[in-house]
């Protein structure tokens, strides 16, 4: 709890999304799991990031999680969920309105309702 009292501002505070990324550039690297499996002089010998940028990967996700925990990040369900559903049916909506608009206009000029 001590820890989290003692982070630097957090994405509530912020007043922007860069403010936010230079806050999290400035993590102290702490190696963790990541850190472990994927950097060189981890345990599992892979080499995908180096040891300094797999600690700070470890760093930030610790950060985020801490924020995420103390309810100081939004709920991102929506924006993953609900949104793109959301989205999909205004566009299906439109569309289909669209065609029966087009087909009906067709329609009536075919049968002389609509005279050019």
């Amino acid at each position: 709890r001590k820890a989290l009292e003692a982070m630097p501002p957090t994405p509530r505070g912020a007043t922007g999304l860069w403010e936010v990324v230079a806050t999290l550039n400035h993590v102290d690297p702490a190696p963790g799991l990541f850190a472990r499996h994927y950097a060189e002089g981890g345990s599992e010998g892979r080499l995908f990031f180096s040891e300094e940028n797999g600690a700070r990967i470890d760093a930030i996700h610790e950060r985020l999680c801490a924020w995420r925990e103390a309810g100081r990040l939004p709920d991102v369900g929506f924006y993953v969920f609900q949104l793109p559903f959301l989205t999909f049916v205004v566009s299906w909506a439109f569309a289909a309105i669209l065609i029966v608009f087009i087909v009906t206009a067709a329609q009536h000029y075919l049968n002389g309702g609509i005279r050019v």
